[in-house]
């Protein structure tokens, strides 16, 4: 498909601009296409444009498109909120703007406002956009309304069977007793995904939960390739299965990190921040050298820091890739 925003497009929308600079849909328009054409070399101008589309007109378009890049591209989630939420206030007919501003809850732990929003971004998307779908269910996971969100991980599969909604419902049967995780994990491993969004370190976790350590241990070796204090589960499950392998690992972690502290002493720019940083590399050294001791017992794993949320997409009104309305 040629892309609608071409080379020639954008320079000709720059040449408008430049005669009227508050024709607030040329400079959306213009924010967009630089998004969408990485040739134009215009990426750094699109956060100014969508201000200042805005700022001259703010409306729930203007206010959608600024909030989506300050959310999605920038992470500054209460900020793009604290733009979205008296447009979103308004009742918009599109589900985009809910959508935003319900993953904007959802990665700020405001679950009970994720819900609210993502309830109306999927009624209004007539469950058809399966993200939002998935991230309604993480955020009804994370608010521990763990029975609708088993429901509705299971809706979606029987609509697509996306791999990191299995993998969610995984961790959703784990905490309601459920029996079905081990086909839930045969599944994902028979993915045409697997080892992309959810790898074998996801799965070994999900073995660990279930306390089939054997499996968790298989697992893991695929490709043991993870960090021992991150995943103290897995340190467990392979201290207990393959010693030599966890000292290797663990004395390749201290070596690096012994490095990283060289370059931190031989940079001319030494800072108190390069100050804080080895300090924190001496306390990875110590908790690794004495990491054996809390290896004894499993350690307790948090599912809540497991699910995985899906991209939401194109949110930006009058994209003409994504073919999004011009206007709410």
């Amino acid at each position: 498909m040629m892309n609608p925003y071409s080379i020639e497009k954008i320079k000709q929308m720059e040449k408008k601009i430049s005669i009227n600079c508050n024709d607030t849909t040329l400079l959306n328009s213009l924010a967009i296409a630089y998004l969408m054409n990485s040739e134009a070399n215009g990426y750094n101008k699109v956060d100014d444009l969508l201000r200042q589309a805005y700022t001259i007109n703010p409306c729930v378009k203007t206010a959608n498109n600024y909030a989506y890049q300050l959310i999605c591209d920038n992470f500054e989630y209460q900020k793009g909120i604290d733009i979205l939420q008296p447009f979103v206030d308004l009742t918009p007919r599109s589900y985009m703007p809910y959508n935003l501003l319900g993953f904007a809850y959802l990665k700020s732990k405001r679950y009970e406002q994720a819900n609210k929003y993502l309830r109306i971004a999927m009624e209004l998307s007539n469950n058809k956009n399966l993200s939002i779908c998935n991230n309604l269910a993480v955020s009804l996971s994370l608010n521990n309304l763990n029975e609708e969100a088993y429901q509705l991980y299971t809706n979606i599969l029987y609509k697509e069977p996306i791999t990191e909604t299995m993998y969610n419902k995984a961790i959703a049967s784990v905490e309601l007793g459920s029996s079905d995780i081990s086909s839930l994990i045969e599944q994902i491993h028979k993915s045409t995904s697997y080892m992309s969004s959810i790898d074998n370190i996801d799965l070994s976790v999900l073995y660990y939960l279930i306390n089939d350590y054997h499996s968790s241990y298989k697992c893991l070796m695929e490709n043991c390739n993870f960090s021992l204090l991150e995943w103290k589960s897995l340190s467990f499950v392979l201290y207990h299965n393959n010693r030599r392998k966890f000292e290797e690992i663990k004395q390749d972690a201290i070596c690096q990190r012994e490095l990283w502290k060289k370059d931190f002493y031989g940079n001319v720019d030494y800072d108190d921040c390069s100050e804080n940083e080895i300090d924190s590399l001496n306390n990875d050294i110590q908790e690794l050298d004495k990491l054996e001791c809390h290896l004894m017992c499993p350690p307790v794993v948090n599912t809540k820091e497991l699910y995985h949320t899906l991209p939401i997409g194109c949110m930006l009104f009058d994209c003409k890739v994504c073919n999004n309305p011009f206007d709410d």
